[in-house]
Formats: C-alpha cells, sequence, structure tokens
C-alpha cells in the first residue's frame, strides 16, 4: 500500500498527502513561540543549520526509550507530559527556547524556556537508581509560572490521590503537590502508539459530500495494526463500523499503479469478528464501509485494523478512517453521508489526533504557587505498583541524576577511547554511542540457546523496526569503538537460525538470502560484511566457527542468483545485468525495482570478506568457489558500469543502475564503489567524475539529491562522500563535509534523515541510528583507520586537535589493538604508540602516522622517544 521504499514514503506522504510528515505527535500549535531559524541559510551563515523539529532519546537502553521534543514536552512508554508556560501576565510574548546534553554528551536534556526576566528549565532523563526504573521530569521555574499536562493514551481511567497518579495499583506518576489538578477520564483508548503511525490529512482534490471521517485517515508504519478499545455494557448487542476511504491514486498513495488483486489485503475486526478488505476491489474517493453486529462478552470491545498476512507488499501497513459504534441497526449509506455520526455512542475520525476522549489526562497547575515556583521533580515509573510506594517517592533528584550519569559512563569507559580534544566532536562521538544503544531493544531469551536477542535499530519512533542495512552499520559502529560484546549481542539476529515469533521473518532465510526488508538485496553483502567485521576487529575465532555456515550461506545465494543471470539475449548480445544480482528495490536511489549497482557494490564486499573468513577456518574448498563467485562478479560489474559509465552517463558518473541516469535516478548509491566497497580505486576516473557531479549539486557541506527530492539533504550520507576524500588524500573537502555534517547536529548531538531546505523540517525519525553510527565511523577513522594493509593514525585530524593533544586508547583494528598519544611541543610532534596484535588477525604493511597541515609546521616528530627530521612538504611519515 505504501511506497517500498521508507524514504520515498517518509519524504512523498507530506507533499502528496498534505499533512506535516510524521511530526503529528509534537504539538505544532506551539510554533508561534519557536525561536530556531526556520529560513534557508547557506553553510556561512551563523544560524544553525540542523532542522527546527527536533527530537532527543532518554532512557536506560535496551527498551523502548522516552522521546523529548524541542520544547521540553516528554513521550514515554505510558505517558506523556507536555509542560505548558503560561504567558498570561506578558500576553502573546515569544518564548526563546534553547536545549542541551548534560556534560555536553550525556542523554539528560535540558531545555529552557525564556522571556525577558524570566525562565523555565526542564531537565529529562531517565534512570534505575534504587532499582526503580523511571523517567524523570525536573521543573524549575523562575519567576515564570507553568502548569503540566500528563496524558495516558493506554488507560480508560486514572486516580489522583497524595502526590500519585495511579491506574489499580499500578503506579503511573509521582508529582509534587500543587494548589489545583484537574482530572479527565477517557471514553476509548487508541492503543497502537502514535509515535508508530501517521496522521494523513485531506489530499488535494477532496470531494466533498461524505462524512468527515473519510476526509482523513490513519496509517500505521511497518507491519503494524492499528488497535482501539472501547468500553461496553457485558451481554449488550452492538452494531460495529469500520470505514476507508482511498483517495485517487494520483494523490500518491501507492507507488507505481492501484493495487493489484491479492496485493494489499486488510484485515477489519470487532472482537473475533473480522472481515477481509482487498484494496484492489475498492474505487478511490468511495467509502467503503465493513459492518460487525458484537455481543459484548467482556467489559471492552477491540477494534483493529492490519494487514492479513496474505498480502504480498514487502512494507505491510494498516489503514484506517473512521470508526462508529451503535447501540442499533443503522442505515450504512447514511453513514457514509455522516448523517449519524452525531447519534453513534462513539464515533473516531483516525485521521484527527487523539484527543481528549482516547486518553486520560491529569492537569498540575503551579501558577498560583507564588512567583517563584522553585523546583518540582515528575517521576514515570516503569513498573511500581502501589506495594512500592515508599521505594518510588524515596529517590531524590540528584540521586537519580548521578546514577543516570555514572550508568551512561560506565558503558563508554568499557570501549575505545578515542579522543581529539575538541569537546563538541568528542561529546558527538559520545552521545552517538549512547544513542546506538538507546536504539537496541533486549528481547529475553529469544535467541538460539535461550540467549537474549538484541535488536538494533534506525530510529525510536517511525523507524522501530529492523533493517539488515542500518543493522550492519550499527553493529560495526560498535565494533571499530571497542564495544566487541556488544556488537556480538547485536549480530545475533544476523546469523542465528531457527528464531521465533516476528523473528523468523528477520532471520537468514534457507535459501542463503537475508531480506529484511523483502528485495533491498543489498542486505546480502552487508549481512557478510557485518559478521566477518566483527571477527576482524574482535579476532574471535571461536564465535567466527559459530557464525561461519551461516556466512557460507550467504556466499552461496549470491553465487546462485548470479550465474541465473548469466544469459544472452535472443540476438546472442550480453545484456548489461548479465552475471549481477536480480532486480530489487533501490532505497532512495530510483522509483521501483530494477539492477541496481549499490546491491552489486556490496556483494562484491561481501564475498570478499567471505574469503577471509573461509582462509581463517582453512575451509579452503570454500575459499576456491568463493574466490571463483568473487573474480566472476567483479570483472560483470566493471563490465556494466563501464558501459553504464559511457553509454548513460555520457562518461560524466556512474548511474545508479545499468539502463538509468540522472534525474530518473539518484547517485548516493554510486559512491558505495569506493567506500565502504572498495570495489574501485580512489583515482579511478569514473570515481572522480561522480564525485564532482555530486560536489556540484552540493548545498550547505551535505549531500544532496540530484534526481527526485531535489532541495533536500540527506545529512549522514556525506559522511560516505566524506570518506571517499579521504581515501583520495582530498583533505580540503573531507574537513569540509566533516564540518558540515557536525554543523548539522542538533544541540543535542542528534541528526534526523533528511532536512527540507525551504522548511527547514526534517523528514523520518531523530535520532537516526545509522547517522549515530556514520559519526562513530567517522569520528574514529579520523584518528585510527585501515586501508587494506595499510595502519593510518590521524589522517583525518585538523591541526587544532593537536592543541590539547590526541588520545586513542583501546581502539581495536583489523591488525590489533592500538594506543597512541600525539602532541605538539613546540616545533616537535611527541607520539606514543603501540599496536598489540591479536593471536588471529591479520598483520598489516605499514602504519603511518599523518601529520595534519599546519601553520606552524612541525620540523621534528619524536616517536617512542626517538626523534625524526620533517621535511617541509613532508605530511606521512612511515612508523614501521
Amino acid at each position: 500500500m505504501w511506497k517500498h521504499s521508507r524514504r520515498k514514503f517518509i519524504l512523498g506522504a507530506g507533499a502528496a498527502l498534505g499533512v506535516v510528515g510524521l511530526d503529528s505527535h509534537i504539538s505544532l500549535a506551539r510554533n508561534n513561540n519557536l525561536s530556531f531559524f526556520q529560513t534557508a541559510r547557506s553553510a556561512t551563515s551563523s544560524h544553525p543549520l540542523y532542522n527546527t523539529n527536533l527530537r532527543t532519546a532518554i532512557g536506560l537502553g535496551d527498551e523502548s526509550p522516552g522521546i523529548v521534543d524541542q520544547y521540553g514536552s516528554l513521550d514515554t512508554r505510558h505517558a506523556n507530559v507536555h509542560v505548558e508556560i503560561n504567558p498570561s501576565s506578558e500576553g502573546n510574548a515569544v518564548l526563546q527556547w534553547s536545549q542541551s546534553l548534560e556534560d555536553g554528551y550525556l542523554p539528560i536534556v535540558e531545555t529552557i524556556a525564556t522571556s525577558p526576566q524570566r525562565s523555565v528549565r526542564l531537565t529529562a532523563y531517565a534512570s534505575n537508581v534504587a532499582d526503580a526504573r523511571a523517567e524523570y521530569l525536573e521543573i524549575e521555574g523562575k519567576a515564570l509560572p507553568w502548569k503540566a499536562r500528563l496524558t495516558f493514551p493506554y488507560n480508560m481511567t486514572v486516580a489522583v490521590k497524595d502526590g500519585l497518579i495511579t491506574c489499580g495499583d499500578q503506579i503511573l506518576a509521582i508529582f509534587p503537590d500543587t494548589a489545583k489538578t484537574t482530572v479527565s477520564q477517557a471514553r476509548y483508548n487508541f492503543l497502537t502508539p502514535e509515535r508508530y503511525t501517521t496522521a494523513l490529512g485531506k489530499p488535494a482534490g477532496y470531494t466533498s459530500g461524505f462524512d468527515l471521517a473519510f476526509s482523513s485517515s490513519r496509517g500505521s508504519f511497518l507491519f503494524r495494526p492499528l488497535r482501539y478499545r472501547f468500553p461496553v455494557q457485558i451481554g449488550k448487542t452492538y452494531r460495529v463500523i469500520l470505514g476507508l476511504c482511498l483517495p485517487p491514486s494520483s494523490m500518491g498513495l501507492f507507488a507505481n499503479d492501484p493495487p493489484k488483486p491479492g496485493e494489499t489485503l486488510l484485515k477489519f475486526s470487532a472482537d473475533s469478528q473480522s472481515d477481509i478488505v482487498d484494496l484492489a476491489d475498492l474505487t478511490p474517493g468511495k467509502p467503503h464501509l465493513s459492518e460487525f453486529v458484537v455481543q459484548a462478552t467482556g467489559q471492552e470491545i477491540r477494534v483493529t485494523s492490519e494487514t492479513d498476512p496474505s498480502a504480498t507488499l514487502p512494507f505491510r501497513s494498516a489503514l484506517l478512517n473512521g470508526i462508529w459504534i451503535f447501540e442499533e441497526a443503522v442505515d450504512l449509506e447514511q453513514v457514509k453521508l455522516g448523517k449519524l455520526s452525531a447519534k453513534a455512542l462513539f464515533y473516531v475520525r483516525c485521521g484527527e489526533p487523539s484527543g481528549e476522549d482516547a486518553m486520560c489526562s491529569v492537569t498540575l497547575d503551579y501558577r498560583d504557587s507564588g512567583a517563584e515556583v522553585g523546583k518540582c521533580l515528575i517521576r514515570l515509573p516503569h513498573n511500581l505498583t502501589t506495594l512500592d510506594h515508599d521505594k518510588g517517592v524515596s529517590v531524590d533528584s540528584p540521586a537519580s541524576r548521578l546514577t543516570a550519569k555514572e550508568n551512561w559512563d560506565q558503558l563508554l569507559s568499557r570501549g575505545a577511547q578515542l579522543i581529539t580534544g575538541d569537546v563538541r566532536l568528542d561529546g558527538l562521538y559520545k552521545t552517538s554511542l549512547i544513542n546506538i544503544f538507546l536504539l537496541r531493544t533486549k528481547y529475553s531469551k529469544m535467541a538460539n540457546n535461550a540467549e537474549d536477542l538484541y535488536v538494533v535499530k534506525p530510529g525510536a519512533t517511525v523507524y522501530n523496526a529492523f533493517w539488515y542495512r542500518d543493522g550492519s552499520h550499527l553493529t560495526a559502529a560498535l565494533d571499530v569503538a571497542g564495544h566487541s560484546e556488544e556488537a556480538a549481542k547485536s549480530l545475533r539476529l544476523f546469523w542465528q537460525s531457527n528464531l521465533t515469533s516476528d523473528f523468523k521473518s528477520y532471520e537468514q532465510q534457507e535459501s542463503g538470502s537475508w531480506q529484511a526488508p523483502i528485495n533491498e538485496l543489498d542486505s546480502q553483502g552487508q549481512a557478510l560484511w557485518a559478521l566477518v567485521h566483527h571477527f576482524q576487529f574482535s579476532g574471535d575465532r571461536e564465535w567466527l566457527k559459530a557464525a561461519y555456515p551461516s556466512i557460507r550461506k550467504g556466499a552461496l545465494w549470491i553465487k546462485n542468483v548470479t550465474s541465473q543471470s548469466k544469459v544472452f539475449t535472443e540476438g546472442g548480445n550480453r545484456p548489461m545485468y548479465y552475471g549481477l544480482l536480480p532486480m530489487g528495490e533501490g532505497e532512495a536511489i530510483a522509483e521501483g525495482p530494477g539492477y541496481y549497482f549499490y546491491h552489486d557494490y556490496w556483494s562484491v564486499l561481501g564475498l570478499r570478506v567471505a574469503i577471509e573468513a573461509a582462509t581463517a577456518l582453512g575451509e579452503e574448498q570454500d575459499v576456491k568457489w568463493i574466490t571463483e563467485v568473487y573474480n566472476e562478479l567483479s570483472a560483470n560489474l566493471l563490465a556494466s558500469i563501464k558501459t553504464a559509465f559511457e553509454r548513460v552517463a555520457h562518461s560524466k558518473y556512474i548511474p545508479a543502475t545499468p539502463y538509468q541516469g540522472l534525474p530518473q535516478c539518484d547517485l548516493w548509491g554510486s559512491v558505495a564503489a569506493l567506500y565502504p566497497t572498495r570495489f574501485l580505486e580512489p583515482d579511478d576516473p569514473m570515481i572522480s567524475k561522480t564525485l564532482e557531479v555530486i560536489y556540484q549539486n552540493c548545498k550547505e557541506d551535505e549531500y544532496t539529491f540530484s534526481g527526485f527530492f531535489e532541495n533536500t539533504i540527506w545529512t549522514y550520507m556525506t559522511v560516505d562522500w566524506a570518506m571517499c576524500c579521504l581515501l583520495r588524500n582530498d583533505l580540503a573537502t573531507f574537513h569540509r563535509l566533516y564540518d558540515g555534517y557536525v554543523a548539522h547536529a542538533s544541540p543535542t548531538n542528534g541528526w534526523i534523515e533528511t532536512i527540507s531546505l525551504d522548511t527547514r523540517l526534517g523528514d523520518g525519525d531523530m535520532p537516526h541510528g545509522w547517522a549515530a553510527a556514520q559519526y562513530v565511523h567517522l569520528h574514529r577513522n579520523s584518528l585510527v583507520f585501515e586501508d587494506k594493509n595499510i595502519l593510518h593514525l590521524c589522517w583525518g585530524a585538523k591541526e587544532d586537535w593537536l592543541n590539547n593533544g590526541i588520545r586513542v586508547k583501546h581502539a581495536p583494528t583489523p591488525f590489533g589493538i592500538v594506543d597512541f598519544e600525539l602532541h605538539r611541543e613546540g616545533g616537535t610532534l611527541a607520539l606514543e604508540y603501540k599496536v598489540s596484535r591479536g593471536e588471529h588477525q591479520r598483520r598489516y604493511r605499514q602504519v603511518q602516522l599523518h601529520v595534519p597541515p599546519s601553520v606552524q609546521r612541525s620540523v621534528s616528530v619524536r616517536v617512542n622517544g626517538n626523534f625524526r627530521v620533517v621535511a617541509p612538504s613532508q605530511h606521512v611519515i612511515r612508523l614501521e
């Protein structure tokens, strides 16, 4: 039903359907208080370049995080907290908003709202002090009154007494005394977290005359059902009606043509009754109703819209426009026309934001507490009952914050220490690692041998699912950052089989393919790379033995599918896809299925590292056949891209496919030919030309789409481009792109996926996990980087990093563990370093120290106590 590519869906849904992207959970009514500069800016502007719709994750790691928006409002697992700053004494005066992280990197988010001589400080974080897991929101007012509104979307009723908000024996929130408390109970609940759905607004060209519910709808994202519950009387009979209306296909709801029979099947349910709706049977613009006659057997009726398993689209999202529940039979035609909505016991316009009827709310009003409100602490426990009341209320703010800080610092200390001396950059590195853990989810005993399964995810809201593409970069980032044990946990989903529940669809298939999602065939090489990459950096041969059957199967799949494309045309000619991977989906490269070189670059890399794995284990027969497949695929791919470079792109760039160039296909996938896959050499003329085109289209020193989605930057794809420049020793461009990437990070050290240069709004999820992983790689590679058999130190370092000294401790590489310190002593660079080689790791050919270009020229370098003279033009020193 949705466009196959998640990025195309994110970018296209708002424009085509007239909605505000996927940020409906942020209160847009407050935008008139927004102080972030919202017009287009140049890279040289003093105004911030990051997106204005900021979000920051807080949490304990390996579980669902809380999300803090740009105004300090907090969205947690069972409650939302919105603090309203009361400007009544100032009319409509504009508040200034700012955000930061404690110590520049911790997930302790401070939001400050200020007006002349007045301010309120909001601090959100999570802590597990005294085994009481909870989110905390500290509010400190300075002569500016405020009130806090807590909403509980998944509870029908709540009780408020003695500073506690409860539902049954469950404590939902703990708050300080206030003079006034207002409570509102829910009439029904929308049980699907709104962060996993999107409201699809009124499309252009909508024809009025039907019920208002059909002018908007709600869609889920990534397989999730839409679930509602309504309180009823046991034994009573109800008429439950679910409504659906598709906009015209030209509105962009479908990727290409209208849905085909059996392609998109929705299952509408009311308690145990269900109805299958084939979207191919619906007429766009004409409402469809499914009616159920339900005799209540309990105190509630549950209503669901979900995708039937028989549907064939890879992204199986649910959709629903309206719900009507009557106590007697009604005329369905009158329901469609909106004549009976006012008479319904329950009437829900699903596309509208969930309002008072769908959730309980408690408003804590501190406006009458005096001019100086002081500090209060709102606690949102995860699993605390009234029997544990004392444990919940005994925790104070200093203890909870200190515990949160200590826990994260302890985790970071177990990995590599990569210190540039630049506080901003070092903070970005730490936060990026923390975000990877915040976006990872632990599933107890769901892996083999009753081990825990850890799923790395690119986002906490709409991207709260697993992709091998993102997952490979995330796990590789953990490995290069020295968190080998955590990377091994995250890789269980890559190689273990016979998993249960939903993980069965994620695991490697019997054929050897990794398809999450289906048909995005870059997954094949990426999964192989991530697995062998872990062995390269950990040297754990026993782990490799366990994972090797999966690696072998993955390589065999590439062998089988590429042999099937070795066919000639009827005229006896060799097609441009000869010996390549089959047609698949190239996300954000082009519309629809095709032969994408990006997939093949990754498969070549996957085969290359599979050879390394087989060699390490002495699997000589496998080394032989995998090498043959590697050589054949490499030769066929090179022949195809050379032909496409000349015929399709007229020798100006490497096209994304054998048959299409700009503007039908974007170029970002072509960057992978050099980095990360190293299929082509840095000085290859085809690479040079491609990077030239990308550079000409660049805006704000970020990768900018040159095909569709024009005037949109793709933040973290800039890192791959920057690494290409490093490999080409183009340090000026490398540093410019490095700075551009950093400039688009939020004040809370996160990135969103893409940013519109027209609106400054970002699309996708934030903080984005792949973006965090990209910064980990960028930061680390600037200091320690392996290129084939050469170990490079400080290749991407800047001169000013030397001011405070560069320090690298316990940094893993494929050659062993690297430790070094580099600082300036007048005209001398002082370096102390060592490489501790692992037993099962390969040997390097040489170690090189790169001297950052400097105004203050270094005339000598002291390496482990021994002086060497540095020539005036010398920027690379061979250490061994």
